[in-house]
């Protein structure tokens, strides 16, 4: 994913030049004293229909951890490897949830991202499981979390939502 303070200054750019003037961006603002921390958790997420809940969370300082939560029900295909990200990036979380290096074929019944403590969560990306990017009516926002609406086709491959400290 981009830089969140970065990527939404270049929207409409051709993609690799997009996200090389976002990475240009990045590095100037960690040059700038921007401290990185990323937690990455695994998981498998396996179709049997149950609901499943993973997390990852990073200390903040002086305060409650920032908790990144990932709640969902699948069905049809396989077990299939996924990654559940949270990174600090300066004043920035970032929350991601992935299946790396390729597609999914799962059927998603329902699935929820949560942010916590945060409100105010702000949709950075979302990809269907062949890595197609979300209707703006696929997903709803709600405070720190971010839910499948009714325009949701039950296909997810990448999620990524971010917040401000507070």
């Amino acid at each position: 994913s981009l830089c969140p303070l970065c990527s939404s200054r270049f929207p409409t750019m051709a993609s690799a030049l997009r996200v090389m003037l976002a990475v240009a961006c990045c590095l100037a603002l960690v040059s700038a004293d921007v401290k990185i921390t990323e937690i990455v958790e695994e998981f498998e997420a396996k179709p049997n229909g149950q609901m499943t809940t993973t997390k990852a969370e990073i200390n903040r300082p002086g305060g409650t951890p920032a908790v990144c939560e990932f709640t969902f029900a699948v069905v049809g295909g396989t077990n299939e490897h996924w990654n559940l990200i949270i990174r600090q990036e300066g004043k920035y979380f970032v929350c991601t949830v992935e299946r790396p290096n390729q597609g999914s074929y799962l059927y998603f019944m329902y699935f929820q991202l949560t942010m916590k403590p945060f409100k105010n969560v702000k949709v950075l990306a979302a990809k269907d499981g062949q890595q197609r990017i979300l209707g703006a009516n696929s997903v709803r926002v709600s405070e720190n979390n971010v839910i499948a609406n009714a325009d949701f086709q039950n296909s997810l491959g990448y999620l990524s939502v971010t917040t401000k400290m507070t």
